[in-house]
């Protein structure tokens, strides 16, 4: 829908058509969403100083068989949710009283269940699955990891539950700062002690069990799940039938994002998984801006849903696409441009092979932002058989071209496959959108402001690496500075702000108890 309407910005107030409900949810997401994107920004930071401390200690194929590990963890544990953290925030508005409460505990009785079989699972065939993947070593690591299998579903429903019920703080203190600095506080315990991949797994797996206590304690205050006043009525099938093709999407999401690192190690050994997790490690930092102004996206849109808002749904799209690529795009060509001496400078030389692995990885990934939460809004729609039809399409393919590539063109077709695997799963989603529900991420609002921009940066650079060469340090930050100015001027002149924006400012003013008057005066000669 077109926003170039006329519009008159004050300081106080935005004037808008919509209704007041719509206005109240996009104060909501600058508000709470800040604080979401400061914390998820914050928690992939520690995350990624945590990997670069063990990165640093050990050789990359001991490395390799800590990336193994810690990949079957994170594969159960996903499983092992069987949906419900996307199930539970999209069910929870919907019920009121002892429905409400019956989505909540028939959710953890069912994970609770599955997880602990997993975990007696990966502990009993520890053996068999290092065998398969060729590397013995790897049988303590997987035993020490099945211990901590039921700990991240549990983190992770318990943080659900309360987005469920609109309260983003415990996602923040939990999942952004509590977990990532209790494991960097373990990591950092392990090298000093001396970093063994068995050491490096244990102290992984305390952590979590750290967050999923501390998830559950917020979890018992802000909801309704330990009121036995209210009894409850159980929902396992109501809760199995909507989230089930997600438990199976959750599978197929593993294979998307985990074939690459289990067939490499399989098909070259664990230095080159343990080179390649580098660049993937840090191609993944690029998600934070969707995950982050998202978050609160689900439940929100999920009323709307309910009500038939559909023109409010499809403009809060396009809403929150617009700011998830607008803080995505700097350190898209960051990464883009100058992969190897970030590699180099932070994780060593030894490291420095997965620079082109980093560049092709943080392109699918900018491509999935560009897209948008497509899939948060399919899943909002209740449709889950959708979201399984097109994982199911892009895991085949994924395995496919993982094995093609790498037994012909070596690790980097493994980037290459998991690259194209995710850009078809998102442009499907999105084809789905558009087809069913006349909802695109496509806006002028982000298309005139972001297409400038990167022709300007890219040609800067070009010219740069054509008469320069390899800048310096101190000539990467002049570049870095520059292509700043550019692009806020780019974001101002071209019409990237709207009145939306404004509002989003304010409430991110309200929320920071800060006053961002100056930049609101200098915003508003262009608006």
């Amino acid at each position: 829908m077109s926003r170039d309407t006329e519009r008159e910005s004050t300081h106080d107030c935005v004037e808008s058509d919509r209704p007041h409900d719509t206005d109240d949810i996009v104060r909501t997401l600058g508000k709470s969403g800040l604080v979401v994107f400061l914390g998820t920004f914050l928690e992939l930071g520690i995350s990624l100083v945590a990997k670069l401390m063990v990165a640093q200690q050990l050789v990359p194929a001991s490395y390799g068989e800590v990336t193994v590990g810690l990949t079957v963890l994170l594969v159960t544990s996903i499983v092992s949710q069987l949906g419900f953290d996307t199930g539970i925030p999209r069910n929870v508005p919907r019920y009121e009283g002892a429905d409400r409460r019956g989505v909540l505990v028939s959710a953890f009785q069912l994970n609770l269940f599955v997880s602990l079989a997993l975990a007696g699972l990966i502990f009993v065939s520890a053996s068999l699955v290092a065998d398969l993947l060729g590397n013995p070593a790897l049988v303590p690591v997987l035993r020490v990891v099945a211990f901590g299998v039921p700990a991240m579903p549990l983190m992770r429903l318990a943080i659900s539950s309360t987005q469920s019920v609109g309260r983003s703080v415990p996602k923040v203190i939990v999942q952004n700062l509590l977990h990532p600095l209790t494991r960097i506080a373990f990591v950092s315990a392990v090298v000093l002690l001396g970093a063994t991949p068995v050491t490096v797994a244990a102290a992984y797996v305390a952590t979590n069990w750290i967050g999923a206590i501390a998830a559950l304690y917020f979890l018992v205050r802000y909801t309704t799940v330990l009121n036995t006043d209210l009894g409850w009525t159980p929902k396992h099938r109501e809760m199995l039938v909507f989230s089930l093709p997600l438990m199976a999407t959750t599978g197929l999401v593993f294979i998307l994002g985990n074939t690459d690192t289990l067939m490499i190690q399989y098909l070259r050994g664990s230095a080159d998984v343990g080179v390649y997790d580098i660049g993937y490690t840090i191609a993944q930092t690029l998600s934070f801006g969707l995950a982050s102004l998202g978050y609160l996206f689900l439940p929100n849109i999920s009323d709307l849903h309910a009500a038939d808002e559909w023109e409010q749904i499809t403009h809060l799209y396009k809403l929150v696409t617009k700011w998830v690529v607008f803080v995505t795009i700097p350190p898209f060509l960051l990464l883009s441009y100058f992969p190897t001496p970030l590699i180099t400078h932070t994780f060593g030389a030894e490291y420095a092979g997965g620079a082109p692995y980093l560049v092709i990885l943080a392109t699918s990934y900018f491509t999935m932002a560009v897209t948008g939460p497509n899939q948060r809004t399919l899943s909002a729609f209740g449709d889950t058989r959708v979201i399984l039809y097109v994982n199911t399409f892009a895991a085949a393919l994924n395995i496919t071209l993982n094995y093609f590539l790498l037994t012909t063109i070596g690790t980097v077709g493994a980037a290459i496959a998991s690259a194209i695997s995710l850009v078809v799963v998102h442009l499907l989603y999105c084809y789905q959108l558009y087809t069913s529900y006349d909802i695109s991420p496509f806006s002028w609002a982000v298309a005139k402001p972001v297409g400038a921009f990167l022709f300007i940066a890219t040609c800067i650079y070009a010219v740069v690496r054509m008469t320069v060469g390899q800048p310096s340090i101190l000539g990467r930050m002049v570049l870095v500075a520059l292509a700043g100015v550019v692009y806020v001027v780019a974001i101002l002149a071209l019409g990237g702000l709207e009145e939306d924006d404004v509002m989003l400012v304010q409430s991110a003013e309200q929320s920071l108890g800060v006053d961002l008057e100056p930049f609101k005066r200098v915003a508003r000669w262009f608006m």
